[in-house]
Order: C-alpha cells, then sequence, then structure tokens
C-alpha cells in the first residue's frame, strides 16, 4: 500500500488557514446575525441589495407627496418623460446612489393606458431597477399588454437623436419598441388670446 507523505509545513499552514477562516465566520458579527435573525433572502430582492449596501447608505423617503417629487425629479435626471412612471399612492421612494438601484413602492397594483402610444401597461406594487443617465435596466415590476399576454418591460432607454428623441422599451424575450417621446407626454392646451377670454365670459 502506498505511503502518502505530508509535510508538517503544509500541515501547519493548512490548520492556520482553516482556524483562522473558521473563527472569523464564528466571530464575525454579521455572519452571527445571519444565522440567528437573518432570514435567507433569495437573491436579488430588495432586503439583499439593503444589506449588502449599508455601509453605504441608502436614500429612502416615504409620504405620497415626498415620494411622487423624488420619483419626478429622477425620470428629469435621467432624461425621461415625467409620464412614462404614471404610479399612484406611492408610498416608499429608494434609491442606491453607489450602484443605482432604485425602487418605488405604491399602495396597490396599477393599470395605466397611454393613448398616443396604445399600450396597456401593468405596474406592480413595488417596481425596481437600475438607473444611469437616459436608461433603466433590470426592470422588475413593470408589464405591458402584448396581444392577449402580459409580457414584462426589463429595460426602457433614450435614444441619441436630440432633432427627434424617441424611447425604446425592451421586453423579457428581447423584443424591442420604440415610440416618440412625445407619446408620454402630457399636451399643455395653449394660453387663451384676450379675445377667447371675452368670448368665455
Amino acid at each position: 500500500m502506498p505511503t502518502i507523505s505530508r509535510s508538517p509545513s503544509m500541515l501547519s499552514k493548512f490548520h492556520l488557514v482553516y482556524t483562522t477562516s473558521t473563527l472569523k465566520r464564528r466571530h464575525s458579527p454579521v455572519a452571527s446575525t445571519a444565522k440567528t435573525s437573518a432570514p435567507k433572502w433569495p437573491p436579488g430582492t430588495l432586503a439583499q441589495t439593503l444589506i449588502m449596501t449599508q455601509v453605504v447608505g441608502v436614500e429612502i423617503v416615504h409620504g405620497t407627496e415626498e415620494c411622487r417629487r423624488r420619483s419626478l425629479e429622477l425620470l428629469e435626471e435621467l432624461g425621461f418623460p415625467k409620464e412614462v412612471l404614471p404610479l399612484k399612492d406611492l408610498e416608499e421612494y429608494g434609491r442606491v446612489h453607489s450602484t443605482g438601484f432604485v425602487w418605488m413602492k405604491q399602495k396597490a397594483a396599477t393599470e395605466h393606458y397611454f393613448e398616443k402610444a396604445k399600450s396597456l401597461v401593468r405596474y406592480a406594487e413595488e417596481v425596481t431597477g437600475y438607473v444611469e443617465k437616459g436608461r433603466v435596466k433590470r426592470v422588475v415590476g413593470v408589464k405591458s399588454k402584448q396581444a392577449m399576454l402580459w409580457v414584462p418591460v426589463t429595460e426602457m432607454s433614450i435614444g441619441e437623436d436630440p432633432v427627434m428623441p424617441k424611447i425604446c422599451f425592451t421586453t423579457l424575450f428581447g423584443v424591442r419598441k420604440t415610440f416618440p417621446i412625445t407619446a408620454f407626454t402630457i399636451d399643455e392646451e395653449p394660453a387663451m388670446t384676450e379675445f377667447e377670454l371675452v368670448y368665455r365670459m
């Protein structure tokens, strides 16, 4: 039977590494908390993102008016029309600036029909995504009605043409649909002339 030689130095190194890593796992506050109290969050959930990014800080606001204001400011910052996310009764808005992760919570799922785009869109109670200038990727919580199916929208982006800007939506299956950006804007009524004001009176 062959004899396997073991170098004392190698065994010592292995023992040192194993002991050190084991002690770190056993005595680490994070590891201890995870074993005793923290549930095992599935990958990609909001809770996991907050836990992983708590050291860099997370911006969270509550209240319908404040959440609505922050969401509109975000869309304007990214270059999107303000009506592209017509969420109602927002209860929470959050953003992780270091990663671009954003989430918005509303009281209940809503649907909105964009007349100019001829599209019916459903927004879940929680809508999330990763934002950057002119783009929102890895979107979760937005679906578009295609024929008889609700198809998840995973990304939306703004075209680079400044003359005729367009907005592009990408579905889970890689299908893209492009619309003029005016399809997601509300037309403001033109100011009435003095004659029209007098006539209406």
